[in-house]
């Protein structure tokens, strides 16, 4: 008898974690102009189907420039001065502020690499924000994990009324 639930407890947990990656991929022009619904449907609700895959495969899917990214950084003893992984954002710095302060949804995804990145390679790569270098160095790097966000990681002196609904951001074609 318990091996029987063993058994059956395996084959549900199998069956959720192929049930994300089992929807399919939809292109940017699906839905219309409205960049939340894209990132949401493609990133969120199927983040499983983007692990060991490379930040090259994810861009092509995101099928929207880059405009900025931010690093996420380990602390610790251990690892120190190592980076997990990179916030990647389809807006420039200044216009994420302005969707911030007007209460507009942002989107960004926040990829978790299969191994850690030591810091100096970022930093001399990193002088003047997203750029062909930058995507050059992480392009083939191993996706452990895919976030999708609808928020940004801003300055500390950057504040926001966290309480309130943001409303969608359409761009515009």
């Amino acid at each position: 008898m318990k091996k029987i639930i063993l058994l059956l407890l395996l084959i549900i947990t199998s069956l959720n974690s192929k049930s994300q990656c089992e929807l399919p991929y939809k292109p940017l022009s699906a839905f219309g102009t409205d960049t939340v619904a894209f990132m949401t449907y493609n990133f969120r609700d199927r983040a499983d189907c983007y692990k060991g895959k490379t930040l090259k495969e994810v861009s092509e899917d995101l099928q929207i420039p880059i405009k900025d990214f931010n690093r996420s950084k380990i602390m610790g003893r251990e690892n120190f001065g190592k980076i997990r992984g990179i916030y990647l954002y389809i807006y420039s710095s200044g216009y994420a502020r302005y969707l911030m302060m007007s209460e507009n949804t942002y989107n960004g995804l926040y990829l978790k690499f299969e191994n850690l990145i030591p810091e100096d390679e970022y930093t001399k790569r990193s002088q003047s924000g997203w750029s062909q270098d930058l995507y050059n160095h992480f392009k083939d790097m191993k996706i452990r994990s895919i976030e999708y966000t609808d928020r940004i990681i801003m300055p500390k002196s950057t504040t926001t009324k966290s309480t309130r609904q943001r409303k969608p951001h359409k761009i515009k074609k």
